[in-house]
């Protein structure tokens, strides 16, 4: 398949050449095109391949613009030369339910009632969890293993994540326990895009429209408000475009925050009022900042992952006209316009929208609220009607820098 693919893309990569946004837009398409379509048609004869290609090429050329699938445009001629130092990297994540005690009777109804259930809600168990998928700077993933396989998966179409499901509550046992092993493949890039020195290219008209508009709203956990606008306007004041203007905000986070686990309350608000505040507030300021001065910005969870080191860690990306997504961590100094390759990203955006998540579940009794959550990076969970140790790992089981 490699070798009737090289020469259709190249052909239909020429046809494009001169739109240098677009040409990103393509190509990232392609890569997702290549993972994902064509793996459904592998039996068809190498014609059809191309035929579909070919047609594929030219339907995305005018109507991308209108696309929810946000994650197309990171990658343009100016940014290739940013991607160095591939790592492969093999690992496992894990969800430990043991010491299940169901409750019953009455005990059951005074639970549900304390936690706002309905009184005659059945134990239940629900998960959710991002899969992890490619990026521009996480590529080739493969999927090794998931035990037990999810019952359902669903896209986020505003986010583009793709949602794992699991329904265990038939699954709960008095003194039983409960395992799900995930196993996965990939390669990760240092990644430190070169935004062209003409400044004109940055001009946010060249944004597309639903990127504007999703990732300059006001949401909750990242709400734009008076002080964040002022804020915002006097950190930037001397810059002279979006570019510059992010760059002023991300040291301004980096510099005035100072790393407090865990915070006292989520949120850029509170970030903004107290400068105190883990990875999270980190990221939730500089995008909230970021927002207020219409510059297109997003939260990516994840992990840092590598042989020396495991932890769950969070940053942002900023859209910029022409470059595309363009990453930011406002916990490092050298973070604006530098992601190492020692990341695990899981998930992109804030407030994601859970299918299957029940009318009841609300922050009092779970992790989800109005049927979404706060933002994902191992598992989000709902549960009712028992007792349990519940706990999670993240192990690397493989390491090696590829030359």
């Amino acid at each position: 398949m490699e070798m009737v693919l090289k020469p259709v893309s190249q052909i239909a990569l020429n046809i494009i050449r001169c739109r240098s946004l677009l040409f990103g837009i393509i190509l990232n398409l392609f890569h997702i095109i290549e993972d994902s379509f064509f793996s459904l048609i592998t039996r068809n004869e190498n014609q059809m391949k191309s035929l579909l290609f070919f047609a594929l090429v030219f339907l995305l050329s005018g109507c991308v613009s209108v696309s929810r699938m946000h994650d197309f445009s990171y990658r343009t001629p100016e940014a290739w030369k940013g991607y160095k130092n591939p790592r492969l990297l093999e690992g496992e994540l894990l969800v430990k339910i043991s010491d299940i005690h169901l409750l019953e009777g009455d005990s059951l109804k005074k639970d549900n009632l304390k936690n706002k259930i309905p009184e005659a809600q059945a134990p239940t168990l629900l998960l959710w969890s991002p899969q992890i998928r490619n990026f521009p700077y996480q590529r080739n993933v493969q999927s090794l293993s998931i035990d037990p396989p999810a019952h359902k998966k669903f896209l986020d179409k505003e986010n583009g994540n793709t949602i794992l499901f699991w329904d265990l509550s038939e699954a709960l046992k008095d003194n039983d326990s409960l395992l799900i092993r995930r196993r996965f493949r990939y390669v990760a890039y240092d990644y430190r895009p070169m935004p062209p020195a003409d400044s004109t290219f940055l001009k946010s008209r060249d944004i597309p429209l639903n990127i504007r508009k999703f990732y300059t709203k006001s949401e909750p956990f990242l709400v734009q408000s008076d002080s964040m606008l002022q804020r915002a306007r006097q950190i930037a004041a001397k810059a002279k475009n979006a570019l510059r203007r992010a760059e002023a905000l991300h040291h301004w986070v980096y510099e005035k925050m100072t790393y407090v686990y865990p915070p006292e309350k989520r949120g850029a608000q509170n970030a903004l009022q107290t400068l105190r505040g883990d990875c999270g507030q980190y990221a939730a300021l500089f995008i909230a900042l970021a927002r207020s001065l219409q510059i297109p910005a997003r939260q990516q969870s994840g992990f840092v992952f590598s042989a020396e080191r495991v932890s769950y860690h969070v940053w942002a990306e900023i859209y910029l006209a022409g470059l595309g997504w363009y990453p930011a961590d406002p916990t490092r100094e050298n973070g604006f316009g530098y992601l190492d390759n020692k990341r695990l990203i899981a998930s992109v955006g804030m407030n994601i929208f859970l299918l299957f998540a029940p009318d009841w579940a609300t922050y009092d009794n779970s992790e989800v609220r109005q049927g979404r959550t706060p933002f994902m990076q191992l598992v989000t969970i709902v549960k009712s009607g028992f007792r349990a140790d519940i706990s999670t790992e993240v192990n690397v089981l493989a390491d090696s820098l590829l030359h």
